[in-house]
């Protein structure tokens, strides 16, 4: 059985980046190795389309699953949203859309002064000029113990995911079940789980 994800190729082609001379090496054996697997899943139908074209599978069966979530830890924590905050969890990289998060938040502040942003996951290189001049309001808090993730969701008024693609982002499971609102960019397998303009938390 084989559990597809989100390869490298596939990164670099949803995200209009230069691909490398390896990546259609990677795809035809990676196509050869599903061909001959006995089952395939994929954990939305947005990344199990693109391999399969990209890979050239046909008509070849993927079951969806989803990925699991502890919802005994991620879980509501009522009246904790006592203050303003956006909250951000992955690498600080363009890929997940973290420049985009960056630039808007002079624009936020300017309509809610005493609003927080968090950004929890390291700061890669490509965006670490941008994250130094950001805003007083930007912390920056690197990786954190499962338990203080769990606490950070529970207090954000908003978990952001402004990927430029994403297959079916973790990030979003976990905040939903700590009953955090998601605003989400419409890309690869994330309208899968965010509906549009509804609140329900």
């Amino acid at each position: 059985m084989v559990r597809l994800h989100s390869q490298n190729w596939l990164w670099r082609r949803q995200c209009n980046e230069s691909g490398v001379s390896a990546d259609l090496i990677e795809r035809r054996l990676e196509g050869a190795t599903l061909r001959r697997a006995g089952a395939i899943t994929a954990p939305s139908r947005a990344v199990s389309e693109d391999i399969r074209l990209g890979c050239g599978l046909d008509d070849r069966p993927i079951e969806i699953i989803p990925y699991l979530i502890d919802t005994d830890q991620f879980t509501p924590k009522p009246n904790n949203r006592l203050r303003k905050s956006v909250l951000f969890v992955g690498r600080v990289e363009k890929r997940k859309g973290a420049d985009v998060l960056l630039r808007a938040i002079p624009l936020v502040l300017a309509k809610h002064p005493d609003c927080e942003f968090f950004f929890v996951g390291q700061v890669t290189d490509e965006l670490r000029d941008q994250a130094e001049a950001a805003p007083a309001a930007a912390r920056f808090l690197s990786f954190k113990p499962r338990n203080e993730l769990v606490d950070l969701y529970q207090h954000a008024s908003v978990c952001v995911v402004p990927s430029l693609w994403d297959n079916s982002p973790n990030v979003i499971y976990e905040a939903m079940a700590c009953g955090t609102p998601v605003i989400a960019t419409d890309v690869g397998g994330i309208p899968e789980l965010v509906d549009h303009g509804e609140l329900d938390c």
